[in-house]
């Protein structure tokens, strides 16, 4: 990612991922992160305006909708501002709620970047990734 942004990045000093911590381990704990992210999207889908409703709620909470006080009659222009990016926020909430996806796999670009990545700087042998699908890129299994 880093030289994908036009940085560089020295494997070297980190080392590889399988000497002594097995991420394939901490993936169990993403896994659970994973199931209440499509738990979370489902409920979305099947109850938009309850979804919504709680978002509106919430949102009030952190950054209520500015009154009418003294203060927004002396500078009114300021006071519009507020309110129109509030509208602008649950329009936006309004608008994406029914394109949140209940799939949180990654495009198959991304993995071919990342083994080509990881045979680039040595991570992986070449027969190896020529070999290794998807699914297990993100194993100790392919590591040299």
């Amino acid at each position: 990612m880093v030289e994908a942004d036009g940085g560089v990045c020295d494997v070297e000093p980190y080392g590889k991922f399988n000497n002594g911590f097995y991420h394939t381990d901490a993936l169990k704990g993403v896994r659970n992160l994973v199931l209440a992210m499509r738990k979370a999207t489902s409920f979305i889908h099947r109850n938009p305006k309850l979804a919504m409703h709680d978002y509106a709620a919430y949102a009030k909470r952190v950054s209520p909708s500015p009154g009418r006080n003294l203060l927004s009659f002396l500078n009114p222009f300021a006071w519009a501002r507020c309110l129109k990016a509030k509208k602008a926020e649950l329009a936006t909430m309004k608008a994406t709620l029914p394109a949140f996806p209940n799939d949180n796999t990654l495009s198959s670009d991304f993995n071919d970047q990342l083994m080509s990545w990881l045979v680039q700087s040595g991570q992986v042998g070449k027969a190896e990734a020529e070999l290794t699908p998807p699914s297990k890129y993100y194993t100790n299994e392919i590591a040299t």
